[in-house]
């Protein structure tokens, strides 16, 4: 199986709370050629050279995106922090097919609140 998702680096982003940074490869249909680019991921010689000439010839989209996440969930919820980098890369995946829908209205979320007692309102 082709790799999609690669997690390139963990990182304290102010105290309890992390920065995952990780590079997403896309599949484009009308891709375009840039036979000098260059992956953020820096081992892609040793291990990924096919993508490596998939994205210099266009057919691949590189897509860096970072995830901030409590520290303690690294260690405590690994699994749902998976989850969550997966769900994002199968929504900017289908984003880029055309399956998503459009963005939903600006106001569509406006006034909706977490607090500690009932959680989110709506």
């Amino acid at each position: 199986m082709a790799k999609q998702i690669v997690l390139l680096d963990i990182s304290e982003n102010q105290p309890g709370i992390v920065n995952i940074r990780c590079v997403f490869w896309l599949p484009v249909t009308s891709g375009y050629p840039s036979p000098s680019f260059v992956s953020s991921y820096l081992d892609i010689n040793n291990t990924d050279p096919a993508v490596l000439t998939a994205l210099q010839a266009g057919t691949i989209l590189e897509e860096v995106h970072v995830f901030q996440f409590p520290t303690g969930s690294i260690a405590t919820s690994w699994t749902t922090v998976e989850l969550i980098i997966k769900a994002f890369y199968d929504s900017r995946k289908n984003y880029r097919e055309g399956v998503t829908s459009a963005l939903p209205d600006p106001g569509s979320k406006y006034k909706i609140f977490n607090d500690s007692v009932t959680g989110w309102s709506a």
